[in-house]
């Protein structure tokens, strides 16, 4: 049976000194081993749609008996309990292990049946029966030792070691902080223990907590991991006690699915997490926490993160294990769009020996070693462990709520990795191989040119207003610099030619505000798809030179792109073959796109870059591996999956929009074009 285990170690050891537990605190008291909760004997349904009663009833009744001894009579059917609007539970108490698995099987060969599994424990590991506080002091007086938040060199000492940070290896709060300190309106989830509301460094930091537990007690009794969690993300700062969260001016909507103990692992159901997933979207969250694992790659599950509608950041795991997709930890080794999944690093930049790493499923690292956080009653812990370090990423991506709030889900947890700073230790241990940067993220998730919620439907009769590059072909059309075909049409599953990108890239020039300095040349070249576009001009109808084409031969002299390529040949953002020729009728792979976006950029903003990092496992023998690796570093191209770019693969027209908004964002980021 697959359990969730705890990624948190509270530490005993202190830094500088541990003081007494204040006054008045009490521990979490052992439980009795007879009151540890046993595995639940139920099945798990998730049904493909939703049904009404009767409707889930007879898709039960009808099970077939066969030679299997079902538990209830034929042609009946079990009691259910709704655990959320598409999963039910079926309890079967005395029913053995074995014939629920039977019956799980029979269940997902119904077609009204997406997923049945069964029921099972998931475990968050116990605290430690003593703990370390940190003597408050006036002023936020532990923020000089909260390295994550700004790493100084500051000295660390346990029981067992001497940690000397490295300067400079933190999330960058403190630039951070000069775009956001986070917004009330913007809740973050913690699906975890019950968090200690009263403690001062909280304060009216969780404005709402449920439970999915049936046990009242355990509902409401506090739990140091959830509410250590909970202070990284959002701790009161500025008000002359304890240390500050990362994003300290956030709501948090605590969702209690664990009661922690004391003796040993606490334990919950996965129908209990699945509940709580549910609850968090009813509660209407922006963000959701994670701070524990199964190793089961549970379809229910799955779905229930793939349903959450937010961004989910997981904990990646405390076994100092090297992860594959196979050998994953669950829900950080699911790959998904609005899935981060985080691994751990100490003040000296590298991954503790405890942390679970894997270059196939973890996406980035997060501070989480030695780090300063609240504890119960007033006192605080320092705290161990990969579910410390996802709550710095839950806190950055509130602050990217807060500062973009009309970002799609897929494009914060995409920044997350784009916008990290590559770091030694995580190069071959996550995918994206670099830390966790808040500033970078709240700078990167920004669309200055191209908001969605600022921008008119596309007036094309072929572009889906769901379609993932709807945004894309929508802020092209709106800026001119692709304004379709006559027929009211934007073709986005067709073919780019090296033409047409030409008469879009100088399009973008001009926008820019680039002279082409030559009466030959439109000041907006002309869009043969739409001649009769206001954002056209006329321009002649032949060139008699091969400068005025580029220099190329195979560019027709009356071609309405010859000046566009002339352009951007003149700028070097274009280039032919070896035998001179530019072939403007052949489809743009997007090796080529990367490569001539990438120039485009260097055209405009005169900034020479090396890539940070080998960003794809597919381009590494490719001629524009480089530009691909500069043009995710910038935001601009994604792969087609986390880890391949397909450099070879044509560029399709809706693709080319997408990446051309992207550009126009990271133009605007560095000031070229006004947002």
């Amino acid at each position: 049976m697959a359990l969730i285990v705890v990624l948190a170690v509270l530490v005993t050891s202190s830094p500088t000194r541990a003081d007494h537990a204040p006054a008045g605190h009490h521990p979490v008291d052992h439980a009795p081993a007879d009151a540890l909760p046993r595995a639940p004997e139920q099945v798990l349904v998730r049904w493909t749609e939703p049904l009404d009663v009767l409707e889930r009833a007879a898709v039960l009744a009808r099970l077939p008996s066969g030679d299997t001894p079902w538990p209830w009579p034929a042609g009946t059917a079990p009691d259910r309990v709704a655990i959320t609007a598409r999963v039910d539970a079926l309890p079967l108490p005395g029913v053995g292990a074995g014939e629920l698995a039977r019956l799980a099987r029979a269940l997902t060969l119904d077609p009204f049946v997406e997923f049945a599994e069964v029921d099972r424990l998931i475990e968050l590991g116990a605290p430690p029966s003593t703990r370390s506080y940190l003597a408050p002091l006036p002023d936020d007086p532990l923020f000089g030792l909260q390295w994550g938040l700004r790493n100084t060199g500051q000295r660390y000492e346990s029981a067992t070691s001497t940690v000397v940070g490295e300067p400079g290896v933190d999330v960058r709060a403190l630039e951070a902080w000069s775009v956001s300190r986070g917004d009330p309106r913007v809740r973050v989830g913690v699906i975890d223990t019950a968090i200690d509301v009263g403690h001062p460094d909280l304060g009216d930091a969780v404005v709402e907590q449920r439970s999915t537990l049936d046990d009242r007690d355990a509902a409401t009794k506090p739990g140091v991991h959830g509410t250590a969690v909970a202070g990284v993300i959002a701790a009161r700062g500025r008000d002359g006690f304890g240390m500050t969260g990362l994003a300290p001016e956030v709501s948090i909507v605590s969702v209690v699915a664990f009661e922690e103990l004391a003796a040993r692992a606490s334990t919950t159901t996965l129908g209990t997490i699945l509940a709580a997933f549910e609850m968090a979207g009813t509660l209407d969250v922006d963000v959701i926490n994670a701070s524990w694992v199964t190793s089961d790659p549970s379809p229910l599950l799955l779905a229930a993160v793939a349903d959450a509608g937010v961004p989910v950041v997981a904990a990646s795991g405390n076994e100092g294990a090297v992860l594959t997709a196979d050998t994953g930890r669950f829900p950080a080794g699911f790959t998904l769009p609005n899935l981060v999944s985080v691994t751990a690093i100490d003040p000296r930049g590298q991954v503790p020996a405890f942390a679970n790493v894997g270059a196939e499923v973890i996406d980035v690292g997060a501070p989480g070693a030695f780090i300063a956080t609240p504890g119960l009653g007033v006192g605080h812990v320092w705290a161990e462990g990969t579910s410390f370090a996802a709550p710095f990423v839950t806190a950055a991506l509130a602050l990217a709520v807060e500062v973009a709030p009309y970002a799609t889900v897929e494009d914060m947890v995409d920044a997350v990795s784009w916008t990290s700073r590559p770091l030694p230790s995580l190069q071959r241990t996550t995918r994206s191989g670099g830390l966790l940067d808040a500033a970078a993220l709240v700078r990167g998730v920004q669309r200055p040119v191209c908001r969605p919620d600022r921008l008119p439907a596309p007036a094309f009769v072929d572009v889906d207003d769901g379609g993932v590059h709807r945004d894309g072909i929508a802020c092209v059309a709106t800026t001119g610099v692709a304004l379709g075909r006559e027929d009211d049409t934007f073709a986005p599953d067709e073919w780019v030619t090296r033409a047409q990108l030409a008469t879009f890239l100088a399009r973008l020039l001009v926008l820019a505000g680039v002279d082409p300095d030559d009466p030959v040349l439109p000041v907006v070249p002309v869009d043969p798809e739409a001649p009769e576009s206001p954002a056209t001009v006329t321009i002649p109808s032949a060139v008699s030179d091969l400068s005025g084409r580029g220099g190329f031969v195979d560019v027709p002299p009356d071609s309405v792109h010859a000046p566009s390529i002339a352009l951007l040949a003149r700028l070097e953002i274009v280039v032919g073959d070896e035998d001179g020729l530019f072939h403007p009728d052949l489809a743009v792979n997007r090796g080529q796109m990367a490569s001539v976006l990438v120039r485009t950029h260097l055209a405009l903003t005169g900034l020479e870059q090396e890539p940070s990092r080998r960003w794809f496992v597919d381009t590494t023998l490719n001629v524009h591996a480089d530009a691909a690796d500069l043009a995710r570093d910038l935001g601009i191209v994604r792969g087609v999956t986390r880890s391949e770019y397909r450099p070879g693969a044509p560029t399709l027209r809706g693709q080319m929009a997408s990446f051309l908004a992207r550009a126009m964002d990271a133009l605007a980021r560095e000031g070229v074009i006004l947002g």
